[in-house]
């Protein structure tokens, strides 16, 4: 059931020597890859704004036409 490679992280070998997922670490990869698509903002979620970086979705040009963006 379990290879190489990755696989050696989430299995393990019971007292009968036969392999075992282990749930709680083959539970944690979506989390992971939720994160990264996060970060990336592949996939956005309702309300999350509230706790983004301000400076970081700002647009470059904010400061000079400060008045535009207040209006938009």
């Amino acid at each position: 059931m379990c290879g190489q490679g990755i696989a050696d992280l989430v299995c393990r070998t019971d007292t009968h020597d036969r392999r075992r997922v282990t749930c709680m670490v083959y539970e944690v990869a979506p989390f992971q890859a939720l994160r990264e698509q996060l970060r990336r903002k592949e996939i956005w979620v309702v309300g999350a704004d509230r706790w983004r970086d301000p400076d970081e979705d700002l647009p470059t040009d904010y400061e000079s036409r400060r008045a535009e963006h207040y209006r938009a």
